[in-house]
């Protein structure tokens, strides 16, 4: 299934990252989401931005390298969207505001659906890339103790039950997300979306 054309893209590499190193990024994110953690080369990044090998080398020793910079920005990224989201929101219930925690990440999907198809390969990097690991895992308990700190906002909810509830919401936001990567369903994200918010609701009643 093809991305649908009215999804505003944004370029995925910040404008601060300039010249050489935008370009071997770029390049990074395009073989990392063809090839895989293990598939992908350092000649295939060189010849994806029209560099020398030598020259890709001499900024990143490796492609472990180029992923931890490219699991910063997919971090750095996920977290803005995800804040701007919030803070945009008109409403202060704890019920909305974790729903919106799902809406933010469709959100950035849509915006940034180069980022989105490098989840999968962060998650295979992690057992051999420990700063990878780092930054994903950071990313995972931020988002599950944003939920958590919501759901204690809720009378229905005691410390422990609101940490285990965020798990299992955080779980199927990412099982979500996941499953429209990897099946390249991306004319199914509103319908995902929808279907999140009211499976979120649902264990919001419980």
């Amino acid at each position: 299934m093809s991305q649908p054309k009215k999804f505003v893209k944004l370029d995925p590499i910040p404008d601060y990252v300039e010249g050489v190193i935008h370009q071997i990024l770029q390049a990074g994110l395009k073989a990392f989401s063809e090839s895989g953690y293990l598939g992908t080369t350092i000649a295939q990044i060189s010849g994806y931005c029209d560099l020398s090998r030598q020259r890709v080398l001499y900024h990143f020793r490796d492609t472990d390298e180029v992923l931890t910079k490219l699991a910063e920005i997919w971090a750095q990224r996920g977290k803005t969207v995800t804040l701007e989201h919030l803070a945009n929101l008109n409403s202060s219930k704890p019920e909305d505001r974790i729903v919106a925690v799902g809406d933010a990440m469709f959100k950035w999907m849509k915006a940034y659906p180069e980022l989105a198809k490098l989840t999968p390969v962060l998650l295979h990097a992690r057992p051999t890339n420990p700063d990878v690991k780092r930054i994903f895992e950071s990313a995972m308990t931020i988002g599950r103790s944003r939920i958590a700190d919501y759901l204690r906002h809720m009378p229905a909810f005691s410390p422990s039950k609101a940490a285990e509830r965020a798990i299992q919401i955080h779980s199927l936001q990412m099982g979500m997300g996941l499953y429209i990567v990897s099946h390249n369903a991306w004319d199914e994200l509103d319908i995902s979306q929808q279907t999140l918010q009211t499976a979120v609701q649902a264990l919001l009643s419980k």
